[in-house]
């Protein structure tokens, strides 16, 4: 394999700091509004520096106690999706990469067609299939 030149390699990285940070950066500004008074959430400009309250989050556990039980739902249903996914589509690539027929070039054209159409044409004929099968608001 070829060593790619110094500047190739730190453009690559540059690149890869820059799309971390433009996914890191919103979620940061939540985060830190988060811990600030409500009123200086709204500033302009907005000052960084401040002294950080969990006053928000005591407010949030008095006026709704269920909250932080439904973010632990949601934190386990999202833990278990993320694992299925990975491990079936580690699994499905292997088979893609490993095999070649008609049927698997069929089932990947498919695929890539089903991912052009929009979501709610997909879900919402999944929504009466997961009533019957009583997979609503389990995990």
């Amino acid at each position: 394999m070829l060593e790619q030149p110094w500047h190739v390699r730190a453009m690559r990285y540059g690149l890869v700091a820059v799309a971390c940070l433009w996914s890191l950066v919103p979620i940061l500004l939540v985060i830190l509004a988060s811990l600030q008074e409500p009123k200086a959430i709204f500033e302009f400009p907005p000052s960084l520096i401040f002294t950080p309250t969990f006053d928000n989050y005591v407010r949030l556990w008095t006026a709704w106690p269920g909250f932080f039980a439904d973010l632990r739902n949601s934190l386990i249903v999202t833990t278990g999706a993320t694992l299925l996914t990975v491990i079936v589509s580690s699994a499905a690539g292997y088979v893609y990469a490993r095999y070649s027929s008609t049927l698997l070039t069929l089932s990947a054209f498919f695929m890539v067609v089903v991912r052009m159409l929009p979501p709610i044409i997909i879900t919402l004929p999944l929504f009466p299939v997961v009533n019957w099968l009583r997979l609503n608001d389990t995990h």
